[in-house]
């Protein structure tokens, strides 16, 4: 992303995003989950950078997979918490009453 570039979002009362969220292939024989998991979070963790650090509480779950309710099972059978999801696609969908704010808004 472009360091000065300023980017302005408007907000009117009856908008509506529509998110598709399915796997995605951005090349031959690459495929991404629509999904990322726990085993992620933990692949990435580095103690020596601030962003990258992991709570024990959440080790300790991640080591004995107690994820509660929350966990999953994926189709391998491995048990998994998933912890974000990518959207592929969003749609804004706009009624005419939004259209018609959109015409005395100054962003």
């Amino acid at each position: 992303m472009q360091k000065d570039r300023k980017f302005t979002r408007c907000q009117f009362n009856d908008e509506t995003y529509i998110w598709y969220v399915e796997d995605y292939y951005p090349a031959d024989a690459v495929h991404y989950n629509y999904y990322t998991t726990l085993d992620g979070v933990m692949e990435k963790e580095d103690p020596s950078n601030e962003e990258f650090t992991v709570p024990e509480k959440l080790k300790e779950l991640y080591k004995n997979k107690d994820y509660g309710r929350y966990g999953e099972t994926l189709p391998t059978g491995e048990k998994t918490m998933i912890v974000c999801f990518l959207p592929t696609t969003i749609l804004q969908v706009v009624t005419q009453a939004a259209l018609f704010s959109m015409e005395k808004a100054t962003c």
